[in-house]
Formats: C-alpha cells, sequence, structure tokens
C-alpha cells in the first residue's frame, strides 16, 4: 500500500514502476503458491503412507480435521454475532456445527472402530446424510447471503436439531436410511450411495453459479475461496462414488480432497475473519455513514420545505388575502374572482405540500405499514381523475384513462391513490395549455404496470436521475409557474419500495414525459 501511495512521487517513468510493482505482487504470488502446492503434495504422500500402514488412523485423522473445522466455525461465528450485524457467518456457523456432528457419528461408525457394531455401511449413511445436509445448506445460503436476519437463526438452529436428530435415529435407531454400502466381495457402493453422490454434486454447483451471480455483494477474496472450496468437494464427491472397498484409494483420494476443501474453508471464514477483521468493521462503519449521510439529507430536505416553500405558499395565500381585503371595494368582479382563485390554487397546494410531508415524516418514524388488500386500479384511476379535471379544465388540458375494469391488485389503497395522484399532478403541471395527459394500465409478466405521460416540457437525460434522491437540488417550475418540493416523486419511490416494485421516468425533452411503475401480483 504504501508503494502506491508513492508512486505519483516518482519522476521517471511513473508506469513503468507501477508495472514492476504489479509484476513484482504477481511474482510473489506465484510462489507462494507454488509453496502451498508443494506443501499440499507432501502431506498427501504422507498421508497415503499413513493409510497404506494404518488407514483407519488415516481416516480418523481425516475426519477430525473436517470436524475440529466445522466446530471452529461454529466457535468464531458465535462469539463474533453480538460484534457484526452481519448474519451469515453465525448461519455457516449453525450448518458446519452439525455438519460436523454428523460427520462425527461418521467416524465413529468406520469399519474398524466398532463402536456401534460391525456394520460398515452405517459409516456410510452417515457421510451421505451429512453431505447432503451441507450441499443443501451451502445452496440456501447463498440463495439468501446478506439476507439472514438474527431472528431467523434461532429457528434455522432449532431445525437443525430436528433434522440431525431424525438423520440419526434413522440410522442407529430406528434403521429405515436407506442402505449405501454393502460389504460384501462383489458389491460395494449402492445405486441410491451413487446417484446420491450426483445429486450433491448438482447442487454443489448450483451453489457456484448463484455466487457468481452474486459476486459483486462478496468480498472478492471470500469469493474466490469459496468457489474453490466448494470445486474440489464436488471431485471429491465423484471420487466417492468409484470406490469399491472402503480402504481403497478412490476412498483416500476423496477424504484427501476434503481435508483440501475444509482447509479452504479454514482460509476463507476463520484465518481471514481473525486477520481481517477491520474489513468487516469498516464496512458495516462505512453501512453506517452512508445512512448518516441519507439522514442528514432528510433533514435538510426537511428543513429547506419547511423554510422556503411552505412559507413561500402561506406568504402568497396571506398576501393576495390582504390585497382582496384591503382593495375589495376598488376592484371589479373579475379581479376579486382572479385573487379568490390565487387563494384557492396557493391553498390547495400548500394542502398537497402538508400531506406529503406528513405522509413522509410517518415514513421517517417508521409508523406508516403497508395495509394490503384487493383493490381496482380502475377505480382508483377513476378518483385521481375527477380530483384534477378542474385543474385540467383550467389548463385545457385533456385527460384520458385506458384501464381494462378487471385489473385487480393486493396492495395498500391509500399508497397506490397517493402515487397516481402525484404523478398526474406533475404532469398536469407541466404541460401547456391544450395538452394532453394519458393513465395507462395493464398487466405484464405478473406485474401491474401503470403508466401516465404528458405532452409537456419533458426533462433533461441529465436530471432525470435527480429526480427520485432527496439530497438532490432539482426544482422546476411548471408552465404556469406552479412551483413543487420534488417531495412528492420521493414519495412516489418510497411507496412502491414498499410495495418491491420499481418507479422509473422515460423522457423526450421539449416533447413530454413518462413516469411508470410496477407493482407485483
Amino acid at each position: 500500500m504504501s508503494l502506491t501511495k508513492n508512486m505519483p512521487l516518482f519522476k521517471i517513468n511513473r508506469y513503468a514502476g507501477m508495472k514492476k510493482l504489479k509484476d513484482l505482487v504477481n511474482s510473489y504470488n506465484y510462489k507462494y503458491s507454488v509453496l502451498y502446492l508443494m506443501i499440499f503434495i507432501l502431506i498427501g504422500i504422507s498421508l497415503y503412507v499413513l493409510s497404506y500402514f494404518n488407514y483407519l488412523l488415516f481416516h480418523t485423522t481425516a475426519e477430525l480435521f473436517s470436524i475440529i473445522i466445522a466446530a471452529a466455525i461454529f466457535i468464531l461465528a458465535w462469539n463474533t454475532k453480538d460484534y457484526s450485524e452481519n448474519n451469515d457467518l453465525l448461519f455457516l456457523g449453525i450448518i458446519y456445527l452439525f455438519v460436523g456432528i454428523i460427520d462425527l457419528f461418521h467416524t465413529l461408525t468406520y469399519k474398524g472402530l466398532n463402536l456401534f457394531g460391525s456394520h460398515v455401511f452405517f459409516a456410510t449413511e452417515f457421510w451421505i446424510a451429512a453431505r447432503y445436509m451441507e450441499s443443501v445448506s451451502l445452496l440456501i445460503f447463498t440463495i439468501f447471503l446478506n439476507r439472514v436476519k438474527r431472528k431467523s437463526c434461532i429457528v434455522i438452529a432449532l431445525i437443525y436439531i430436528a433434522v440431525t436428530t431424525v438423520l440419526v435415529m434413522s440410522i442407529l435407531v430406528w434403521k429405515i436410511f436407506p442402505v449405501a454400502y454393502i460389504d460384501i466381495q462383489g458389491q460395494g457402493l449402492t445405486e441410491f450411495k451413487i446417484v446420491s453422490e450426483y445429486i450433491i454434486m448438482s447442487i454443489l454447483a448450483f451453489s457456484i453459479i448463484i455466487l457468481i451471480l452474486k459476486r459483486n455483494h462478496i468480498n472478492r477474496k471470500l469469493l474466490y475461496y469459496f468457489i474453490l472450496f466448494i470445486g474440489i468437494t464436488i471431485i471429491s464427491e465423484f471420487f466417492f462414488t468409484l470406490y469399491t472397498d472402503v480402504y481403497g484409494i478412490w476412498n483416500f483420494f476423496g477424504h484427501y480432497l476434503k481435508i483440501i476443501s475444509f482447509y479452504l474453508v479454514y482460509k476463507a471464514i476463520i484465518e481471514y475473519s481473525l486477520k481481517n477483521p477491520y474489513e468487516i468493521i469498516f464496512n458495516e462503519l462505512k453501512q453506517h455513514e452512508k445512512q448518516l449521510e441519507e439522514a442528514n439529507a432528510t433533514k435538510d430536505k426537511f428543513f429547506s420545505i419547511i423554510s422556503h416553500d411552505l412559507k413561500g405558499v402561506f406568504s402568497g395565500i396571506l398576501g393576495f388575502s390582504k390585497y382582496l381585503n384591503q382593495k375589495y371595494a376598488k376592484l371589479i368582479n373579475k379581479d376579486r374572482i382572479h385573487f379568490i382563485q390565487l387563494i384557492q390554487s396557493s391553498s390547495e397546494q400548500a394542502y398537497n405540500l402538508l400531506e406529503n410531508l406528513l405522509h413522509w415524516a410517518e415514513m421517517q418514524t417508521g409508523k406508516l405499514k403497508v395495509n394490503k388488500e384487493k383493490i381496482n386500479i380502475k377505480i382508483i384511476i377513476e378518483e385521481v381523475s375527477e380530483l384534477y379535471t378542474h385543474n385540467a379544465q383550467k389548463k385545457q388540458i385533456s385527460m384520458e384513462a385506458k384501464i381494462s375494469d378487471d385489473l385487480n391488485v393486493r396492495a395498500d389503497r391509500f399508497m397506490i391513490f397517493t402515487v397516481i395522484s402525484n404523478l398526474v399532478s406533475n404532469a398536469l403541471k407541466f404541460t401547456h395549455a391544450g395538452g394532453e395527459v394519458a393513465i395507462t394500465g395493464y398487466m405484464k409478466n405478473r406485474n401491474i404496470q401503470i403508466s401516465v405521460s404528458d405532452t409537456g416540457v419533458g426533462i433533461k437525460t441529465k436530471d432525470m436521475e435527480k429526480l427520485f434522491k432527496l439530497d438532490s437540488d432539482y426544482k422546476k417550475k411548471g408552465t404556469e409557474k406552479e412551483s413543487g418540493t420534488g417531495l412528492g416523486l420521493i414519495l412516489c419511490k418510497e411507496f412502491i419500495d414498499m410495495h418491491h416494485g420499481r418507479i422509473w421516468v422515460e423522457s423526450d425533452f421539449g416533447k413530454g414525459t413518462t413516469f411508470n411503475f410496477s407493482i407485483p401480483v
């Protein structure tokens, strides 16, 4: 890191210096890779010699290594659960605690120890049970990565206790678990065992695919270790489909690769987490910093609205009413009506602003909840259209709605009404007299999609990304100088997000704009 920081200070051939540094790093990584490879080869030869003289000792050593790693993952996860808001490690710890327990039963029931009798198939059945649990659990882990909640971990632990108990009882007591190995000359692995290994390999392969798809949300080094770990586990499982003797060479290779795979788990979880805890801590601090920045933006936006926009609206109402009160007798009827209309327009604007502020404040405090019910979109759009008929007529804008009668969805009626209302209000505000506003609704890919289009002034491409951001300063007057705070669109986005939907804008500057939102049925 210090070399990188000092690079700009080099006066001669700075880029050549950077290339040398990169070559040095690559050379360093290459040397260490070769060293690790040599160590693994030496360990492999040593273990093979051990297995040749005492296979039972080799097997017990290999299994105890993986069991100790599994226990260490759980101990690390359990003792750091209060220091991290990310519960993925705790979930992984629970997984490997129970995988380790079943692997322990596999070790204790292996041929030659005779702790539970002389039937070797007990060990093979425990092996299959452990690998099913591990592969399925890893698939679930990758699917729900970064989405595990602390309360869920308690439920997960209870489920694993129940599943582990049933598996142990089904093999040792009830003896209903399918036979995986027959210790008779010429038989060996059963069809159930071989098919199961291929199913397990397929599940693990799916886990790798999901990890690759989620690569942008995972630390690159951890991702590398996990993919390598799962990949070697798949190869290990393949070797376990080939042996005919539990003391055979393919069984040795399978167990040796299992040692390597669990070493990679150790590198990914234990060593990396202990040597680099600052990355996890600083990552969470960064998230907190981002949340504080958003909170500050929220506060600034709120005070901006209170101090400027709300004050401006009421200043207009007070100014017009004061003038009307003082000059009423001297004004002709036409001017009186004009000022009354201005007061009405300002009052409506103040009411809408206060209503949006109230809903927004409720969301910030967490008091506003989604109350889903079956609603008919056409009825809501008709209610919104009726609400804005006067505004449209005043600006001589034609408003048209194209919605089928049976367009129903389970959603919060108030929130959807508010979203459509804000979008229609904006469309009318930024459309010139004589223009058009169209509202359409239809089903698309199991989502209800609503579009509000206008033939108004449009939005520049560079300004589109500012529309749904609270900390942006984008404001624009309507075609008749109508003012706005931008809070309405922020409210729309948050309401749609609460429905797990999305909202977006399409615009041709100078020709018109279309706001779309979709929510799942």
